[in-house]
């Protein structure tokens, strides 16, 4: 075979021409569209009419002679590039429907169950949206940032807690008394200071009270007793202890210095709130909070103990001077006037500490224990013995002279 264009030799079969592309064989005639009748439309819903139907097998409505007719136009054929042609149907028109007639609009009427449809599918569309606007609020209320953070960067701010929040512990008040256990115990010119470690008694928040009775006791009796301001040193709940001086000044401890230091740690401590001041006068010593003096009777009753537990501790040394000459230096009672004053149990154990501060040996005695004073008729008397040693009395009224005392302030003396 030859190409018809450039008489090029081609092989039987082939379609086009090998050197110049002429098509061998020509396209084939396009097959005309052959139109269909024209379908009958429902003017209630739309719906395709089958001929002979009366009544629309969509939504029920009668045919009648209300239905009208309506031309699809046929597809246009569209043609392939090559020798052979394929037509492809155009794509039929959509035909919205026209209802006319009274209490009618223009446009689709819509059926109850379409409607329906609608209604469900807008009450889902809310919901999901609701769904996320929460999701969204409350994602962004957990992990918001301070305006202008960037890079992934969270916010030193914390979002402000709402009215009801509660408090910090710090901010909270504890009433209950705190629990507390002495450490130490040290002299002073004018006392003693106990260092006491304070826990709070409260699970949460801070112990800050006026008038708190803060007793120190041994075996059951009161060795010290005073009250404090703990407003100026809180103790806050959620720590390990803390750590306060407590200024005992003459007068509001009933132990020698030496024994309250040494026996320290078996001593216990009591805590009270609410106490009631003997007066508004208070005692402090540098750094240590400072102490207001507990009611008298208590005091005198703490005293009167201590006197009894003194006389009792000093009876061994005071058997030493049954051969050997000592020297007197004072001799009270309680109810004793003298010196300007009327004496308690409480003057008379101040006046023992305050001398054993200048003469460390010094002794309480009871007069009625010992021979020398049974012999002349004293008995019932609270003595204080310098406990300083002498050969003869001769040296011991030198040594009372020495000291600045008279002979009437300055006695010597033997027990036996």
């Amino acid at each position: 075979m030859n190409c018809p264009n450039c008489g090029a030799a081609c092989d039987n079969g082939d379609r086009f021409c090998n050197k110049c592309g002429h098509p061998l064989i020509e396209p084939m005639p396009t097959t005309p569209q052959v139109t269909k009748p024209s379908p009958v439309f429902c003017l209630n819903c739309g719906a395709v009419i089958t001929p002979g139907n009366r009544f629309c097998e969509q939504c029920g409505v009668p045919v009648g002679n209300d239905t009208q007719p309506r031309t699809v136009p046929a597809a246009q054929p569209t043609p392939v590039a090559g020798p052979e042609s394929v037509v492809e149907p155009a794509p039929a028109p959509h035909v919205t429907p026209v209802v006319t007639g009274a209490g009618r609009t223009a446009g689709r009427s819509l059926s109850t169950p379409v409607i329906a449809a609608i209604v469900a599918a807008a009450v889902v569309v809310v919901a999901v949206a609701a769904f996320l606007i929460i999701r969204f609020v409350g994602s962004r209320d957990a992990g918001a940032t301070a305006p202008g953070a960037s890079n992934g960067a969270t916010s030193s701010q914390s979002a402000p807690k709402s009215n009801g929040a509660d408090k910090s512990d710090a901010a909270k008040t504890c009433t209950s008394a705190p629990e507390g256990k002495v450490d130490t115990i040290k002299s002073t010119g004018d006392g003693v200071i106990a260092s006491v470690k304070f826990t709070s008694g409260c699970d949460a928040g801070t112990f800050s009270s006026k008038d708190v009775r803060v007793t120190l006791t041994e075996d059951g009796a009161t060795v010290a007793d005073a009250i404090f301001d703990f407003t100026k040193e809180p103790i806050t709940s959620g720590r390990s202890g803390r750590t306060i001086e407590l200024s005992y000044p003459f007068g509001s401890y009933w132990r020698p210095v030496d024994h309250l230091t040494s026996a320290s740690s078996g001593i216990d401590v009591k805590v009270a709130t609410g106490a009631t001041p003997a007066s508004d006068s208070t005692f402090g010593v540098g750094s240590a909070l400072a102490a207001a003096p507990v009611p008298d009777a208590d005091a005198n009753g703490a005293a009167q103990t201590a006197i009894q537990w003194q006389i009792a501790n000093d009876r061994n040394a005071a058997n030493g001077f049954m051969t050997t000459i000592t020297t007197q230096l004072s001799s009270k009672r309680d109810g004793l006037d003298a010196e300007g004053k009327t004496w308690h149990y409480q003057d008379i154990y101040e006046q023992y500490l305050t001398t054993k501060a200048k003469y460390p040996n010094t002794l309480l005695v009871d007069s009625s224990d010992w021979p020398t004073y049974r012999n002349t008729g004293t008995t019932g008397w609270y003595v204080l013995l310098s406990g300083e040693r002498f050969p003869d009395t001769g040296s011991a009224s030198s040594w009372c002279a020495a000291q600045g005392m008279s002979k009437d302030d300055c006695i010597p003396v033997d027990l036996q």
